[in-house]
């Protein structure tokens, strides 16, 4: 446990031990008055992966165990403070990729990454409402949406005009990814993109020679890499 948060307070700690040939282990323990936690007699394979986990004021936090020629390499997990005042959130880096253009079909297919950073030391809760929320945008009429992140316990819901992230964000930076299909009419489609929250670095990448990009923010480099711009 860091920054004296939790200190002399008995806090649950989890630790996961799972293999592809048999069922998820977890074993449980306590944090003592100086916030360590110790497990005994735990089995050791290298076709083993060993995690930690534990719930601080509601907020699940996780950890890998690095094991080096047996030997777990000292393991902690950081816990945080909260607070639901999102001024400290925002986009460090947006990806816009338009994957393939199915001309028979009329569709175009997006996949969409965003780098969503908390520059606090606190961890971000959502508020109750959606519009508590921190929210993404979709173009009207997009289907088959798929969503995917690495943040404990996220999910999503949602919106009016888009989907909403429904997870607690702790300091540092985290991925979300998403993808979609936007059906089109006619010989052309004008797909419009915005940032909710702005962004500090955005990258567009788009099929060379049947896309035209049209931007309001200053572009410092473009590349083609395997036919894409």
């Amino acid at each position: 446990m860091t920054q004296g948060v939790g200190a002399g307070e008995m806090i649950s700690v989890a630790l996961h031990v799972s293999s592809l040939d048999s069922l998820r282990e977890t074993q449980h323990t306590f944090t003592d008055s100086d916030s360590r936690f110790q497990f005994e007699s735990v089995g050791y394979s290298p076709d083993n992966l060993y995690g930690l986990s534990t719930i601080y004021k509601g907020v699940v936090y996780v950890s890998d165990i690095t094991i080096e020629s047996g030997i777990a390499i000292f393991s902690s997990i950081s816990v945080y403070d909260t607070s639901t005042d999102d001024e400290s959130i925002f986009l460090s880096k947006g990806s816009f990729s338009i994957t393939g253009v199915d001309s028979l079909n009329r569709k175009i297919s997006i996949l969409e990454l965003a780098t969503i950073s908390n520059n606090s030391q606190l961890t971000y809760v959502p508020g109750s409402g959606p519009m508590d929320l921190i929210r993404f945008g979709l173009p009207e009429g997009a289907t088959n949406f798929l969503f995917d992140t690495l943040i404990p316990a996220a999910e999503y819901i949602q919106v009016d005009k888009g989907f909403a992230l429904v997870a607690s964000l702790t300091p540092g930076t985290h991925e979300i990814m998403y993808s979609y299909d936007l059906p089109y009419n006619g010989q052309e489609a004008e797909v419009i993109k915005s940032w909710r929250y702005g962004v500090e670095n955005a990258s567009i990448l788009y099929p060379n020679g049947t896309v035209n990009i049209n931007t309001n923010f200053e572009t410092k480099s473009q590349d083609t890499i395997g036919g894409k711009a």
